[in-house]
Parts: structure tokens; C-alpha cells; sequence
């Protein structure tokens, strides 16, 4: 590809959950000042998107006066230094304190904006998968799929998770072909099956039934496997129980899942 679409994220002092076409790119809890930059062309489709910003107070019932958001979609020609106010525009959303000051709520922040998006030429396996709900024999298939995936990470079993991933590597490998689908199915692999990340245990979470907070994406067509806290159901233990946003000592699997081929895959 010539061109390449990112979503660019400024957060200070707030929680912030950001979305392309319904489907959470960033979650992010931040008392401090950060910056993000995320190639987003695997979740995009021809025509018409939606960039979707949700803010909330980073602690209290209320935001700080120093609460800022600027969430932007701009397309770079590969290779461009990816600065934060470069690129050409698609969509861009700004909240900062005139916002409170001209009167929006003090307690939440939303906001959604239209994007458009010329063809790539494919479409995505998620835009086919079948229209989900929420009921007990989609949630007691996917706890059943979910406790398959966090044994097999526990015990390091590429082989089982591999195969469930297969789509999302070939769709990724299209939309980045620098790097290409066996080495990215080598990468997942060695991931799986190394017995330390920085010399930190791979020792996973739980799963615990009580903290599954499963939510519809991509107009139902996805789930996110996260938890009630909104981290992700895949992810290693924290060290700040309590508060585990705060704690960065901990490695995260996000997945988003789908009904393809008669089962659940990793889709996204």
C-alpha cells in the first residue's frame, strides 16, 4: 500500500476508550500525559466509517480542568514521519476544558463523527462473521471458547491457538506486507512458547466468571473478551490488584472474536 491510515491519540488526565466502526482501538486510563500512534486499516471498510471518542473522569465523579483529548485519523504516505498534526485528515475530535467551560457534563464525554475510506480491495472475514447477541448460549459458548484459549495459553499450546488466529494473521499480513504471514505466524508462536517476557512470568489471571464482561463490537458481527474491570480476559497477573490500569508490569492480550466456520476465531 502506498498509503496508510493511523489513528493518532492525545490523552492527559482522563479514561478514554476510543472506536472504529464500533470496535474499541484503545482503552486507555491516564493520569499523565501520552501519546499513541496505531495503524487502523485492518478495521476500516469502503465507504463511510465512524470514529467514536468516549471520555470519562480519570478519578471523583468529575473532570479536572486538565482533562485533554485530541483523537485524529489521518492517512501517511509510507515512510512519512508520523507527526501528530501531519498526514492528510480524515476525522478528528478535540476535548479540552472549553468544553466544560461552554457547558458539556462535567461526568462523560461522547462523541461520534462519519470518516470515508476508498476501497481496499478486500473484505474483512469480521464483516462477514454472523450477527451476535448476548444470550446465555452465546455467552456459555464463548466462556467455553475463552476457557480453551486461557488453558492452552497457560499450558503454551501454539499449535491449538494458532489455527484460531489464522484469519487475523493473513488479513494483517495484507494490510502490512513488511511483515509476512510466516513470520507472523512464527512471532505468535515463539510468544506463546516463551517462558518469560523481560523476565517477567508468563503466570495468566483467572479466568473468573464473575468478571467477564463481554461486549458486542462492529455491530454485533464481533465480541471483546474483556473483563468488568475492561481489561482483557487474556492477560498476565497484576501487581496493583486494586487499581490494575496503574499497573504496567503486566502483558494483555486484547481479542475480539467471531462466528465464522461454524465456531468462534480471532478475528481482531
Amino acid at each position: 500500500m502506498e498509503k496508510i491510515t493511523y489513528l493518532q491519540l492525545y490523552v492527559q488526565h482522563c479514561r478514554v476508550e476510543t472506536l472504529v466502526n464500533d470496535i474499541v482501538i484503545q482503552r486507555k486510563y491516564e493520569k499523565n500525559i501520552t501519546t499513541i500512534t496505531q495503524p487502523i486499516h485492518e478495521f476500516l471498510i469502503a465507504g463511510e466509517n465512524t470514529l467514536s471518542l468516549n471520555i470519562l473522569p480519570y478519578v471523583g465523579p468529575e473532570f479536572e480542568s486538565t482533562a485533554q483529548v485530541h483523537l485524529r485519523i489521518a492517512r501517511f504516505n509510507e515512510g512519512d514521519f508520523l507527526e501528530f498534526t501531519g498526514g492528510e485528515l480524515l476525522a478528528e475530535i478535540i476535548f479540552s476544558e472549553q468544553h466544560l467551560i461552554e457547558g458539556a457534563s462535567r461526568r462523560t464525554f461522547t462523541q461520534t463523527v462519519p470518516f470515508y475510506q476508498t476501497s481496499s480491495g478486500k473484505t474483512w472475514a469480521w464483516q462477514q462473521a454472523r450477527p451476535l447477541v448476548l444470550n446465555d448460549e452465546t455467552i456459555n459458548a464463548l466462556n467455553k471458547f475463552m476457557g480453551a484459549i486461557h488453558r492452552d495459553f497457560k499450558a503454551k499450546v501454539a499449535d491449538n491457538i494458532l489455527p484460531l488466529a489464522q484469519v487475523q494473521i493473513e488479513e494483517l499480513a495484507y494490510c502490512y506486507p513488511s511483515v509476512s504471514i510466516d513470520d507472523r505466524l512464527q512471532e505468535m508462536r515463539e510468544f506463546i512458547s516463551a517462558p518469560s517476557d523481560n523476565n517477567k512470568p508468563m503466570d495468566f489471571m483467572p479466568l473468573n466468571v464473575h468478571n467477564l464482561g463481554y461486549r458486542l463490537a462492529a455491530g454485533g458481527r464481533l465480541v471483546e473478551c474483556k473483563g468488568r474491570d475492561g481489561l482483557p480476559l487474556i492477560r498476565t497477573q497484576t501487581q496493583l490488584m486494586d487499581s490494575p490500569h496503574e499497573d504496567n508490569n503486566y502483558i494483555a492480550l486484547p481479542m475480539h472474536v467471531g462466528y465464522i466456520h461454524n465456531d468462534f476465531e480471532i478475528l481482531r
